[in-house]
């Protein structure tokens, strides 16, 4: 692929599709019909029986079990120099972790791809990062949909769960019996069944620091479609009711920790009045 690619010019990306050709044959086994067999020598009958099979209609189209991007050397450059301007969005940029669907990174800063931002770019790398925006908003666009469909009913569909945990977005989870929130840094699929996101937080040690989080999601059921609050992190959005206001209630009272406070205290007089007699008295 990479030496047919460098005789290649003028593309912007390349999509490459990733398919288990043996799964798919076990999945359409059955539609293969029969045919009789010629008379042949014992020896060779055995031999030539599955070729005597065959397709009459064309089979189901085959599902991709892998879609990564494979970027010109143009837009590879027009994406370095926009991880310099926007050091605060791009800076975990990952050419190899981010360029896998669903995508959810290069998502996040989609609007990072067109103007304004790209002014200061060549005209081509231009055109390359338009290309590479209108992709990403036409290839994920009926996922989302069928996302937010599930959403609205507290589904979550092992399809798309990597797709709810996108950077900068809240997450709820319990730790100790109490619920806890976390700010994605990035999230990826360890393999079907379990994914891992990258988070912060805040922390108090005499000072306020962010605390770097991993935390691991298993899939929780046998079924392809999952209960929202059945998975052990999910986003702060599908938190049920009062769980939201809780957390930032907690969280404004732990903020305000930051700069000291004074509170006016009432001592009884009682011990310190005495103190002061005494003191009086020793005078």
């Amino acid at each position: 692929m990479d030496q047919y690619l460098e005789e290649c010019v003028g593309f912007s990306i390349v999509i490459l599709l990733d398919y288990d050709c043996e799964a798919y044959h076990e999945m359409i086994d059955e539609s293969f019909k029969r045919l009789p067999m010629p008379l042949l020598p014992k020896e060779l009958n055995l031999g030539m029986r599955p070729y005597f099979r065959v397709l009459e209609d064309d089979g189901p189209i085959a599902g991709a079990t892998a879609e990564r991007l494979y970027l010109s050397e143009s837009l590879r450059r027009a994406l370095l120099v926009l991880q310099d301007q926007h050091a605060n969005t791009l800076s975990e940029w990952n050419f190899d972790r981010d360029l896998v669907y669903p995508y959810s990174k290069l998502y996040s800063v989609k609007e990072s791809f067109v103007e304004p931002s790209t002014k200061t770019l060549e005209p081509q790398q231009q055109t390359d990062l338009k290309v590479l925006y209108e992709y990403i908003i036409e290839r994920l666009a009926l996922n989302l949909g069928e996302m937010e469909e599930l959403s609205a009913a507290r589904l979550v569909s092992q399809k798309h769960w990597l797709m709810l945990f996108r950077p900068n977005d809240i997450v709820v989870t319990i730790r100790d019996g109490q619920y806890c929130a976390f700010t994605v840094r990035s999230c990826r699929l360890l393999d079907q069944n379990t994914l891992t996101m990258d988070c912060w937080s805040w922390e108090y040690d005499g000072n306020f620091f962010r605390k770097d989080t991993t935390l691991t999601v298993d899939w929780p059921t046998r079924s392809m479609q999952a209960k929202m609050e059945d998975l052990s992190v999910y986003p702060i959005s599908q938190a049920s009711e009062g769980i939201e206001s809780g957390l930032r209630r907690r969280g404004e009272i732990f903020w305000s920790c930051r700069r000291r406070r004074y509170v006016n205290h009432d001592t009884p007089l009682q011990g310190l009045g005495s103190q002061l007699v005494r003191s009086r008295s020793s005078r």
